[in-house]
């Protein structure tokens, strides 16, 4: 089930890796839904790229994910991703962490 994307809490954040030798960069989560996230200040990503990801949900966890770019906004520096395969245990926080922003005022 897909929920709409919501604003995570200042300083969430998402640490990702991609291509060769450890290229990893932090960026702000800008919303989170079930099936994937959106970045703020994203950095230089292709429609269509794989990445791994580690996004660090409200309640301090660190969900390690797989995900593939799904559209880009260079002008706005957004990115949007969506999750490919994840685990059942990451994917139930994901949709606790989503259904608990939704009741946060």
């Amino acid at each position: 089930m897909t929920e709409k994307p919501l604003g995570l809490r200042p300083g969430s954040v998402v640490r990702l890796k991609s291509g060769g030798p450890a290229m990893t960069i932090s960026r702000i989560v800008k919303s989170l839904a079930t099936d994937g996230f959106t970045l703020k200040n994203a950095p230089a990503l292709a429609d269509g790229q794989k990445l791994a990801a580690v996004i660090t949900l409200p309640d301090g966890f660190e969900a390690n994910v797989d995900a593939k770019v799904a559209w880009v906004r260079p002008e706005l520096q957004l990115a949007g991703l969506k999750f490919t395969v994840l685990p059942p245990d990451v994917e139930e926080r994901i949709a606790r962490a989503v259904e608990g922003l939704q009741t946060t005022p």
